[in-house]
């Protein structure tokens, strides 16, 4: 979790931690691009604006593919082009239940057998390995 605001972070961080939630706060982007080099994490929170939060998101993403952004936003009426989130929320636009239900939504995982990585078309039907060559 990323927040200038500690007032804010202590609070979202109280609200996760209830709901058993790991949280690790930040108080700068370049924080959180520390921690991230060395840690796995399902989900990045992040204040919206904070300085570095467009190149934190880059990078987070660049990192690590499966991890998932939010943004709370305040003085936002839609995502920006930049933001490389998962979900912008406004601040004050939603409740606390809800931003919750967001957070426990976008790091659940998949459940069920993982998916069977088949072989193209075009190797199963290859003249050489109807040959027995392959």
């Amino acid at each position: 979790m990323v927040s200038a605001n500690e007032v804010n972070a202590s609070t979202l961080r109280y609200m996760l931690q209830i709901n058993r939630f790991v949280v690790q706060p930040c108080g700068s982007a370049a924080e959180a691009l520390e921690l991230l080099d060395g840690a796995t994490f399902d989900a990045l929170l992040c204040d919206w604006p904070l300085t570095g939060v467009e190149r934190l998101l880059d990078q987070a993403w660049t990192m690590a593919p499966d991890m998932h952004s939010l943004v709370l936003a305040g003085g936002l009426r839609e995502k920006p082009e930049s933001l490389v989130a998962d979900a912008v929320l406004l601040r004050g636009g939603c409740s606390p239940a809800e931003l919750l239900e967001r957070i426990k939504v976008l790091t659940a995982r998949k459940r069920g057998p993982k998916a069977i990585k088949k072989p193209p078309m075009s190797e199963i039907f290859s003249p050489a390995r109807r040959a027995g060559v392959a």
